[in-house]
């Protein structure tokens, strides 16, 4: 069996020296990581989580509390090795031929991101959960050039059919007021699903021209997210996509040549199939999966609508007298995941750790902004003694 490993190992990084394209993707996959650097730790958000006493867990780590306590010289520490560490995987990709000691240096950059990753349920977001399973892909996938730009059309697909709303084709799920407003603002956002579940698939076109019809639509519309989402996730982006300028385009005889022939393996098939099951099941499972949560923690996190929610719990102590209200210590949350269920669990089941603790009632009634019917999402009258918890993949 470890040999087997080994040999899967060894040729995984035997697909990435005979690829040129590859080793450069591998510096862009590389690049990802100092910009999240920037983003966690340049404004101190990292920091900020850690330092909050009321820590969010993940519902398959609930003891996340072990990341708090440490001292800011040890986490300014860890902040400038997750630097240093990115900056040298990026040099090797692109400066040295050495991939063996690129490959794992990007795995354990990988696996260091996802320590730190782990700390708080807050850190979330698919500005990290793509280049996590684009990572993924590029370290264990054979068939590396086709898994990874179909994983890219996987994510514009599931995200397109999350748009499959009232909520966002009225524009209530934008977190910010588009420059452009009325029946033109509707039109648009009814062509993003179209752009996002037809057209970006012909970026794997043979056709040249689909292709470069497709491709700078996406660059396009990532330039213009950056109104409403801010820097981070069109950089991270721009950086995931550049596998289709290199993947579909060669050097042939010192002419740049398109590549109209994927030679698709099955590998890459099975990989994209199993990508888009895990994104397309839990709407199936739950119609209103914007409201409930209901086994999304592992999916695509788009702001495919506006949730409006009404929270109220408290602790009642062992004896029975102490209560204290906690309906209000969330209200800090921003618009992502304000309303998640796995939130208030988190909190539950932190509070009742606590051996002095001895009833905590949860409850959570929440609306899509443009509906008029409020959901029972949680209704615990103890969620201390009750059976049904919070599942490790976030179904309620």
């Amino acid at each position: 069996m470890r040999e087997l490993k080994i040999k899967f190992i060894i040729k995984n990084i035997e697909e990435i020296e005979k690829s040129k394209a590859l080793r450069i993707y591998g510096g862009f996959l590389a690049l990802t990581h100092i910009v999240t650097w920037y983003f966690w730790f340049s404004a101190e958000g990292f920091q900020n989580i850690l330092l909050d006493p009321l820590p969010i867990c993940w519902s398959f780590m609930n003891k996340c509390q072990v990341y708090r306590g440490w001292s800011d010289t040890f986490w300014e520490s860890v902040s400038y090795f997750y630097l240093g560490l990115s900056i040298l995987v990026s040099f090797f990709f692109f400066f040295t031929p050495k991939v063996r000691v690129s490959y794992f240096l990007f795995l354990g950059i990988t696996l260091f991101k996802f320590t730190l990753f782990l700390a708080d349920y807050r850190l979330m977001g698919n500005y990290h959960y793509m280049p996590f399973i684009v990572s993924l892909f590029y370290l264990l996938i054979l068939d590396k050039k086709n898994s990874i730009m179909g994983s890219l059309v996987v994510f514009y697909i599931s995200a397109g059919l999350l748009k499959l709303d009232t909520e966002w084709l009225s524009g209530s799920a934008l977190l910010e007021n588009f420059f452009i407003g009325g029946e033109v603002l509707e039109w648009l956002l009814a062509y993003t699903i179209i752009f996002e579940v037809l057209v970006v698939s012909l970026s794997l076109s043979s056709s040249l021209l689909l292709f470069l019809f497709s491709f700078p639509q996406i660059i396009g519309f990532h330039a213009l997210s950056w109104h409403i989402v801010g820097y981070f996730y069109p950089c991270m982006m721009f950086l995931l996509l550049m596998a289709f300028p290199l993947f579909r385009f060669k050097f042939n005889k010192n002419k740049l040549a398109f590549i109209n022939d994927l030679n698709i393996k099955k590998a890459s098939l099975i990989s994209a199939g199993i990508l888009l099951s895990i994104q397309i099941l839990p709407r199936v499972l739950s119609p209103d999966l914007a409201v409930d949560s209901q086994g999304r923690l592992f999916t695509l996190n788009m702001l495919d609508a506006r949730v409006q929610c009404e929270h109220f719990s408290y602790v009642v102590s062992d004896d029975g007298k102490s209560i204290v209200e906690t309906s209000s210590e969330r209200d800090d949350l921003g618009t992502r995941i304000s309303c998640d269920p796995l939130v208030y669990l988190s909190e539950a089941q932190r509070l009742c750790l606590d051996s002095k603790v001895k009833k905590v009632p949860v409850y959570l009634v929440s609306k899509k902004s443009t509906h008029n019917d409020w959901k029972m999402v949680l209704n615990y009258k103890n969620y201390c003694d009750e059976n049904k918890k919070v599942s490790w993949w976030g179904g309620l």
